[in-house]
C-alpha cells in the first residue's frame, strides 16, 4: 500500500513566499505616491473652497459698494471706486491664510494674492493666486463679477 503525503514541499513554500514578497514590495513602493497624490487633492479642494469664499466676499463687497451700502473703513481702503479701467492689488505681496500673527511655530495653510481689474463700470475681474504652504507654485483662480445697475 502506498501512503499518501499531505502538505507542501519546500520548493512550493519558497515560490509562494517569493511571489508574496514581490507583491508586498510593489505595494509598499506605491504608498509614497499615494500619500503625495492624496495631499495634492486635499490642497486642491481646500484652495477651491478658499477661492470661492474670497470671490463671494469680494463680490458682496463690490455689490454693496455699488448699491450705496455701508462699507467698513477697511473695505473702503481695500476697494477704491470701481469706475473706469483700473487694476489694483488687495494687500501688499503674499498674504497668509490663516494669519498666524507672527507666531513662527504656526504654519499657514496658504499664501495668496488678490488682484482686482475693471474694464468698464459694469464688469469687475477678480484674480486670486493661491499656493499651499508645501508648494512653490501658485494656482490661479479668476471670476468676473457683473455689477447690476439699479434704476432707483
Amino acid at each position: 500500500m502506498i501512503a499518501s503525503r499531505h502538505g507542501f514541499t519546500l520548493i512550493e513554500l519558497l515560490l509562494t513566499l517569493g511571489v508574496l514578497a514581490i507583491g508586498l514590495i510593489s505595494i509598499f513602493g506605491l504608498l509614497p505616491g499615494i500619500s503625495e497624490f492624496s495631499r495634492e487633492l486635499r490642497d486642491q479642494d481646500r484652495m477651491q473652497t478658499f477661492a470661492s469664499a474670497v470671490f463671494d466676499s469680494m463680490a458682496w463687497s463690490i455689490s454693496t459698494h455699488e448699491e450705496g451700502g455701508t462699507l467698513s473703513e477697511e473695505e473702503q481702503h481695500r476697494l477704491p471706486t470701481l469706475l473706469g479701467a483700473q487694476s489694483f492689488h488687495v494687500g501688499e505681496g503674499e498674504r497668509r491664510w490663516p494669519d498666524t500673527d507672527g507666531v513662527d511655530e504656526l504654519l499657514p495653510l496658504f499664501y495668496y494674492k488678490v488682484e482686482v481689474s475693471t474694464t468698464s463700470v459694469s464688469e469687475v475681474e477678480l484674480r486670486l493666486q493661491i499656493r499651499p504652504e508645501s508648494s512653490p507654485t501658485f494656482t490661479e483662480f479668476t471670476r468676473t463679477v457683473y455689477v447690476q445697475a439699479q434704476a432707483w
